[in-house]
């Protein structure tokens, strides 16, 4: 029967709601501008049914008032398992889209100042704080990382790059050390000592010159000298019969010397200091006439000599350079010999010994192999008897330069360390001489004392290098500094 019951009219034409579903918007205060906001959405009742239950206020919702995102950016959050108290974090955060850009993996980089009171962000175990430059100022130099600085009359043991050293023992001089290069210190000439560059000379008058390579190629390498001082113990004064004989690595320099009576010490300096020779040991047998030796980064060999009861000797001694201590035996040469040529020609495996003396002049060449001990093995034959002479080598080829055969002579002769042969011509020298001293960079030799040039990878006569003869120098020792595995 149409009319009303009560005060509300019965709306059930085409209706298939039920009372409690139009509960729902009883009491709805929206205006119709406000419903109007969802005409159009296409949602299914599972994504609108994410409100259900929302307690957000006006306010809270309100924050998305404006927002134009897209349902794409929006859906980025779709899926999030975030607790309140967790999505809370953000609460009241201030910082801008830059700031937070900053830990977005860019690569941009400011060049802002650093200050007195800035912060640094620090991981303290797994809590992200931050601190200031003061305070990891202070951290970091209680780790080391600072420059230390010594004043001592021996050079630190054990030294970081940028440490500072005081020489208190000779000359006060100050020294930084480099992590490649070892101690290092400006000369008189404004130019810096750096091992590999220089050769140490030990005279028989017991003074110690130092002669600088500065650069390695051709035009570039400068020969100067500068005395050292003399060196433990001291070279004997008045008649001298005999010489020194020297050796080195990168860093330190070993030498001896024989004269009218035999001897059996060995001196070490460190090569770039002016620190004073120290005692490092003794060879196992004294001899008197002159050696040779080989240098190479961590051994030294001392071959040949003479006893006091003019016994001439085969013995090879060897020691470890960077260690103080009495030499090793190594094995025998090929043939017992003495005054040979100064320093044997050194590859970064193999030592070869040329000439000499057997109690007449000899052209043996024999050879050894650094790292192993051993005898030595035949090598081949140089172009005529003698001995004296000088050597010096790069790293494939070794050069004989002078010496005394009937009188001193001016050949230059090679060989190709790494294959036995006999010796070649290479051209000649400037003069003749039994200078027993030759000094090398990886490419240049100087011979003659010096005032002679020759570039090694290339057979020619020798040419004036421009630089005076290093003093009397037919029996300097020699502590080549720039050795073989250098080149």
């Amino acid at each position: 029967m149409a009319g009303y019951i009560g005060s509300k009219a019965v709306i059930t034409s085409g209706v298939s709601a039920s009372i409690d579903e139009l509960n729902i918007i009883d009491g709805v205060t929206a205006t119709t501008a406000e419903l109007n906001i969802l005409d159009g959405v296409t949602s299914t009742a599972a994504e609108l049914n994410i409100l259900d239950g929302v307690t957000s206020t006006a306010a809270e919702l309100n924050i998305l008032d404006g927002v134009t995102a897209t349902a794409t950016e929006l859906n980025l959050i779709d899926g999030v398992t975030a607790t309140t108290a967790e999505l809370n974090i953000l609460d009241g955060v201030t910082a801008t889209a830059a700031e937070i850009n900053l830990i977005d993996g860019g690569t941009s980089r400011g060049t802002t100042a650093i200050a007195d009171g800035d912060g640094v962000l620090i991981n303290d175990a797994g809590t992200m704080r931050q601190t200031s430059v003061e305070t990891l100022a202070t951290y970091m130099g209680t780790k080391g990382l600072g420059p230390a600085y010594t004043r001592s009359a021996t050079p630190p043991s054990s030294p970081n790059a940028g440490d500072w050293w005081v020489d208190t023992a000779r000359s006060s001089k100050i020294y930084i050390y480099d992590g490649t290069l070892g101690w290092i210190n400006f000369g008189d000439t404004t130019e810096y000592s750096v091992n590999g560059n220089f050769t140490i000379i030990v005279s028989n008058y017991g003074v110690i010159y130092r002669v600088n390579f500065q650069g390695a190629s051709v035009g570039s390498t400068e020969v100067a000298e500068t005395a050292r001082g003399a060196g433990i113990p001291a070279f004997p004064t008045g008649t001298f019969n005999g010489d020194g004989f020297g050796l080195s690595n990168s860093v330190r320099g070993v030498y001896g010397r024989v004269s009218g009576s035999a001897q059996d010490h060995l001196s070490f300096l460190t090569m770039a200091t002016d620190a004073a020779s120290q005692d490092f040991g003794n060879l196992h047998a004294a001899t008197e006439k002159p050696k040779s030796t080989t240098s190479h980064e961590t051994r030294g060999l001392i071959a040949g000599g003479r006893l006091a009861d003019a016994t001439i000797i085969n013995v090879i001694d060897y020691i470890t350079i960077a260690s103080a201590g009495n030499a090793t035996d190594f094995g025998n040469l090929s043939v017992a010999r003495h005054t040979f040529t100064q320093n044997a020609m050194s590859s970064t495996t193999r030592s070869i010994f040329a000439g000499g003396n057997t109690g007449s002049r000899s052209d043996v060449m024999d050879y050894v192999t650094i790292g192993s001990t051993g005898n030595a093995t035949d090598f081949g034959n140089l172009l005529a008897v003698m001995d004296m002479g000088t050597t010096v080598n790069s790293t494939t080829r070794g050069i004989v330069s002078g010496g005394h055969a009937a009188s001193a002579q001016n050949v230059i002769q090679y060989v190709t360390i790494g294959t036995t042969g006999n010796a070649t011509d290479f051209g000649d020298l400037n003069g003749t001489t039994q200078s027993r001293n030759g000094f090398h960079s990886s490419t240049i030799a100087y011979l003659r004392g010096g005032v002679d040039q020759i570039t090694m990878a290339t057979a020619a006569n020798a040419t004036a290098s421009g630089y005076s003869m290093i003093g009397e120098v037919l029996n300097f020792a020699c502590m080549p500094g720039w050795i073989a595995y250098n080149g």
